[in-house]
């Protein structure tokens, strides 16, 4: 009777090891087909896919060079002209700070 314990413990020890690994593996198949999803329209954001190889090659190079567009609003290039009031009083940055004490 012990042999059929251990042999009832060992075989339902391994088919919950196969269900977590299915879906594990499911979930890992979920996670990887989002993340392409996602990288596919950030870099139909940068360029569009209709673009050919040299249009394609500028765009990327002229994005890494520049980096993501800014609001001309909130952001200088100009050192001397940046004032720290208004880089700390813009909109975005005061409704986080309206959020911060509702989290807490």
């Amino acid at each position: 009777m012990k042999k059929e314990s251990i042999f009832q413990r060992s075989n339902f020890s391994v088919n919950i090891l196969l269900v977590s690994a299915v879906l594990l593996s499911l979930f890992g198949l979920a996670w990887e087909y989002s993340t392409r999803w996602y990288l596919s329209g950030f870099s139909n954001a940068v360029l569009p896919s209709s673009s050919t190889s040299e249009q394609k090659i500028s765009a990327i190079l002229a994005w890494m060079e520049r980096g993501p567009a800014r609001e001309a609003e909130y952001y200088s290039d100009d050192s001397e002209n940046r004032d720290p009031i208004d880089t700390l009083n813009y909109k975005e940055l005061l409704a986080c700070a309206e959020l911060l004490p509702m989290l807490s």
